[in-house]
Formats: structure tokens, C-alpha cells, sequence
């Protein structure tokens, strides 16, 4: 069963209207969901929000850093970073955008699909032309061992 936060709030603000204790809300569900319930230090901080007055079950607007900062703009500065200098380091790359190490692991290995080799970011699929140019490159160089 996938429960989200919204639902054990949902069970919690039911118990607290049924005038419950925050330690039977708590067991309740844990009891019906073997352990899958959530924490007694939860249960609790919903008490008293719930006896402070609120009614919503969601999550506030926060300030501050955002959820993620795989953003378009972002993946596009990783991509012409990438591109300019094959040989930047997530160190670099990480000061230069200011964003985490998730994120941009996400950005460079998820969306954009490189990986790093012998110090440099190469893409996993390549192009025809690149398919191409390795080709040759190999027939050059049999053709160079064979020349002795």
C-alpha cells in the first residue's frame, strides 16, 4: 500500500477530533499497517499543530533553497560547460553552478547522458558522425600496424 504523508495526516487529525491521546494515534495505525505508520514525534507535532488551529493536511510554502536544482537552465550550463572542457571536474562544475552533487550527478549522468573516461566527459550514445570518425580512426591505425 503506498500511503503519502497527506494520509497519515488525514488518520491523525481524525483521531485528534475523536479526542484520542497522540499515543493511541500513534499505535492505531501502526497496528493496522505493521510498522509502515509514521513516528510518535510526528504524530505529536500534528497534535499541536492541529491544537494551534491548523487545518490543512499539505505542506506549507517554504523559503529558502529549492526542492532541486536540476533545472533547464542548469542542465544547459553543465552541457556548455561540458562541452568547452572535456576535462572539468564535478569540483569545478559544482562551484561554478552552485548546486549539489545529486543534482548535478543527475544532470550530467541522467539528462545528459555522459560519463567520465580517462579524465574526460564522453557521451554514452554517440552520434553517426562520431560512430564514423572511430571507424576510420580504426582503419587508419590497421593500416599504419600493417605499414610495420
Amino acid at each position: 500500500m503506498d500511503l503519502r504523508r497527506e494520509h497519515f495526516r488525514a488518520m491523525i487529525i481524525y483521531d485528534f477530533k475523536c479526542r484520542l491521546k497522540p499515543d493511541e494515534s500513534y499505535d492505531r495505525p501502526q497496528m493496522a499497517l505493521m510498522d509502515e505508520g509514521t513516528s510518535k514525534a510526528i504524530v505529536y507535532r500534528w497534535y499541536n499543530e492541529f491544537k494551534r488551529g491548523r487545518l490543512t493536511l499539505g505542506d506549507e510554502e517554504r523559503s529558502g533553497r529549492p526542492l532541486t536544482a536540476v533545472t533547464k537552465e542548469n542542465m544547459l550550463a553543465v552541457k556548455n560547460l561540458v562541452q568547452d572542457n572535456r576535462r572539468i571536474t564535478y569540483q569545478k562544475i559544482q562551484h561554478i553552478l552552485q548546486i549539489g552533487s545529486g543534482s548535478l550527478h543527475e544532470s550530467l549522468h541522467v539528462h545528459l547522458r555522459v560519463r567520465r573516461i580517462v579524465s574526460r566527459w564522453v557521451s554514452y550514445n554517440l552520434t553517426n558522425v562520431q560512430k564514423q570518425a572511430k571507424v576510420e580512426w580504426c582503419h587508419d591505425m590497421i593500416d599504419k600496424f600493417e605499414a610495420g
